[in-house]
């Protein structure tokens, strides 16, 4: 009987994957040295041959290099992108309108809407810094 999934088994925190007849071991052997690329932490030990540790070292250092060529796309993709505008700043609520205006007595009132004149005042603050009394 053939499957196209791996049997994964655990013993004494070790793993043994035993693959299906219809999966090329290369195939295999390449995702191991790409999910050991990705995840270093993860150790993955193979204690077969010298030529099975040779092949493993091959491919590992090829899906380094591989990773390393994802990472330097992304990168200078990243370098391409252009800086945004500066956001301009929030409107005024008419709380900071109010505050402001009461520190420089000027008079409004405490419901309702502000005045054209009180809220350009404010704004005209604003603009100039004056932010030591503004909100």
């Amino acid at each position: 009987m053939s499957t196209t999934t791996p049997a994964v088994t655990e013993l004494a925190g070790r793993v043994r994957i035993r693959m299906p007849e219809d999966v090329r071991p290369s195939v295999v052997a390449d995702g191991i040295a790409e999910c050991q690329i990705r995840f270093p932490n993860v150790p993955i030990m193979f204690c077969e041959t010298r030529k099975l540790a040779q092949g493993r070292t091959y491919r590992f250092l090829a899906a380094a290099s591989a990773g390393l060529a994802e990472e330097m796309v992304g990168a200078n993709a990243a370098r391409a992108l252009e800086s945004a505008p500066p956001l301009a700043p929030a409107p005024p609520t008419p709380a900071d309108v109010r505050r402001w205006a009461s520190t420089h007595d000027i008079v409004v009132s405490d419901r309702g809407r502000i005045p054209v004149a009180e809220m350009d005042q404010y704004l005209e603050a604003r603009a100039r810094g004056d932010t030591s009394r503004c909100s």
